[in-house]
């Protein structure tokens, strides 16, 4: 979701992500995964980027997230092979996140948290996801941990927003796709990430 008015640009990887630019911003997107998630930030850094909200999904792995809500991690927990190669803290800039919360105000439920960033979503056995939620996970996703090493890495201030898609919190996979609730949160969270972005200080 975003405001009219924006100028289409070639889109990056041979047309894996599409990239539109307004006069002070712009929105890039789909990614899947670390590798294209920070590929997609290289560019991005390389033609001017200094800040970045990320909006994505994630999965919740504790019983009080559930589809559709949104949440706005501070930490990070990496078993992806991207954020190796950039040798900086997983965490959100703080200022950022603020700024995302700030826009959202006091009524908007966002949570805080760990994220846990892997690639083999396949290989989320129980054994692992109880492994992360001792380290403090609170969901799981594809992307954050790396972006947010890459971006410290090239000076770029990043945070993210993500949709709670489905769940693990039971021991078994539930998903939440098809919800009502999950479509409404990706709405919101779309917008909410939008403004973020747009209304700075």
């Amino acid at each position: 979701w975003a405001p009219s008015g924006g100028l289409e640009q070639p889109p990056l990887w041979g047309g894996l992500t599409a990239l539109t630019v307004w006069p002070d911003c712009f929105l890039a997107g789909p990614v899947l995964g670390a590798p294209l998630a920070v590929l997609t930030l290289e560019e991005l850094i390389r033609r001017g980027a200094e800040e970045i909200i990320f909006f994505g999904l994630a999965g919740s792995l504790v019983a009080d997230l559930a589809p559709g809500d949104l949440l706005c991690p501070e930490d990070g927990l990496s078993t992806e092979g991207t954020s190796a190669h950039y040798p900086a803290p997983l965490a959100a800039d703080e200022t950022l996140r603020r700024r995302i919360l700030a826009v959202a105000g006091p009524t908007e439920k966002i949570a805080g948290g760990v994220v846990w960033s892997t690639d083999a979503p396949y290989r989320e056995t129980a054994a692992l996801v109880a492994g992360q939620r001792l380290r403090k996970a609170v969901a799981v996703d594809m992307e954050t941990a790396a972006l947010w090493a890459a971006a410290r890495f090239r000076g770029c201030r990043l945070a993210a927003l993500l949709v709670i898609s489905d769940s693990l919190a039971g021991g078994e996979h539930h998903p939440g796709f098809g919800q009502p609730r999950f479509r409404r949160g990706l709405r919101r969270g779309a917008r909410l990430a939008w403004r973020a972005a747009t209304d700075r200080p």
